[in-house]
Parts: structure tokens; C-alpha cells; sequence
């Protein structure tokens, strides 16, 4: 069954139901997720007539850690109940290599993670198509 469950968060509380569900399956496997909170970057381009720059802005300024216990309080649930990991940079991109480098088996995510930093091309979606374990994505 799953024994590796992650979960990646945000601090909208977009993935508060995706991280329920995660707990619900982890309990019944006997399994902890792991649930992962990326601060995204988004792509700044600058041009003034001198060239392209690109930058890049944290998209929070937030402690992940303490965003992540916030969350397991607002549930109901002990902050203990889960694994934990941060990273900042592109959401996408670091769903997919941190659940490899869990050794995943599965992904549950909610499909309005990051809402408007989204955009059209979708997190769920990338991961979806990207991920190399089964993704489960929750209304």
C-alpha cells in the first residue's frame, strides 16, 4: 500500500484538505506523511532598454516550519503527526524532486495549490504529468 505519503502545503490553506485526507490514509496504512511547504519564487523580469534581467522574489516571507505547525493546529492534529521538510524556489519542480527524494508512493495534493501563483499552467496538473509515483488530487 502507501507507506510514503507527501504532501506539499501552503500557508492559504489551499492543502488543509489534501493534508486531512493524507492523514486519514496514513493512519489506516500506519504510515506518517510528510508533508512539504515550499516557498515559491516568483520570476521578476526587468527591462529597461539595457537587456534582459531576471530576478527572482520570494513569494513569502514566512517561516515554512511554523506555517506547517499552524496548519496541523488548525486541523485538529499534533504538529508531531507528520514529517516535515521546507525548500523555496519553483513549486512545480520541487514537488516532484522532493517526493523522489522521499521515495514517495504517493502524492495527495489539493488541486488550488498556490491559487493565482498558478496561473494557467497548473501545479496539480505539472505534477500529474512530471511525478513518478501515483498523484492524488482533492477538491
Amino acid at each position: 500500500m502507501y507507506h510514503r505519503i507527501v504532501v506539499p502545503v501552503d500557508s492559504a490553506g489551499h492543502s488543509k484538505n489534501a493534508l486531512i485526507h493524507a492523514i486519514k490514509l496514513a493512519k489506516q496504512t500506519g504510515s506518517k506523511p510528510i508533508a512539504i511547504y515550499i516557498n515559491p519564487i516568483i520570476p521578476l523580469y526587468l527591462n529597461f532598454g539595457l537587456g534582459p534581467e531576471r530576478q527572482y522574489v520570494p513569494f513569502e516571507k514566512s517561516n515554512a516550519l511554523d506555517i506547517l505547525k499552524d496548519i496541523m493546529v488548525d486541523i485538529g492534529h499534533p504538529p508531531d503527526a507528520i514529517d516535515r521538510r521546507a525548500a523555496t524556489g519553483d513549486p512545480t519542480t520541487l514537488i516532484i524532486k522532493m517526493a523522489a527524494e522521499e521515495r514517495a508512493d504517493l502524492i495527495i495534493m489539493d488541486n488550488k495549490l498556490f491559487g493565482r501563483l498558478a496561473g494557467f499552467r497548473g501545479i496539480s496538473n505539472s505534477v500529474i504529468k512530471y511525478a513518478t509515483c501515483p498523484v492524488l488530487v482533492v477538491k
